[in-house]
């Protein structure tokens, strides 16, 4: 598996993930900028697959209808916990977030322990219920993109509609922590960490 990350908009890191012995690729919370992730996957002769969200929250979905129209073909997969976010603008917070509404439906629905095959590798959803109802990490092998439930030395703010710290602190501690402490989190907004790192650094798992 390889992976670009992109830094788009206010900060919101996306993820194309790849192999390199074949074409398909999938995008990980494209929150921003269509375009520019377009070119990428093309600069690199990729054909998009799958749309894949971590969650609702409109910084992570953003740019997902007009990948939809570039790559008509693609699929958007989100928790079925988060799908009547996308498909309701208020809940989404897109107006406050992007300056509009944005709502559409998911191709499909996901769940935990669900496996998405993509190209040579696969893909295990983890539920991680707690910043949003719907949230979840996209595991491959050591490398989890955890979307806003987890970063450096931090969690997900819990204080929007469907948020629970509780809930989050127990799915991290149940899901994330007593993973290989060498296993990547790669979150949606700043830099990337280990399960190591943040078990021996991160204020809210000590």
């Amino acid at each position: 598996m390889e992976y670009i990350k992109l830094v788009l908009g206010s900060q919101m890191n996306s993820y194309l993930i790849f192999s390199k012995t074949s074409s398909e690729c999938a995008i990980i919370d494209p929150g921003f900028e269509a375009s520019r992730i377009k070119d990428e996957i093309e600069s690199r002769n990729l054909d998009l697959k799958y749309i894949l969200l971590t969650h609702g929250h409109a910084d992570h979905i953003g740019a997902v209808l007009d990948l939809k129209n570039y790559f008509p073909n693609s699929e958007v997969l989100i928790h079925f916990a988060d799908k009547e976010m996308v498909e309701n603008a208020e809940l989404n917070l897109s107006t406050i977030i992007q300056g509009r509404e944005i709502s559409f439906s998911p191709d499909k629905t996901i769940e935990d322990s669900d496996i998405i095959n993509l190209s040579d590798f696969k893909i295990e959803v983890i539920h991680l219920p707690g910043h949003s109802k719907g949230g979840v990490g996209f595991k491959i092998d050591k490398d989890i993109f955890v979307g806003d439930s987890i970063f450096e030395g931090s969690i997900g703010r819990t204080d929007f509609y469907g948020g629970d710290i509780s809930t989050l602190l127990s799915s991290l501690m149940n899901k994330i922590v007593v993973l290989d402490e060498d296993t990547k989190l790669h979150p949606g907004h700043g830099s990337s960490t280990t399960v190591g790192i943040e078990k021996c650094t991160n204020p809210f798992l000590l």
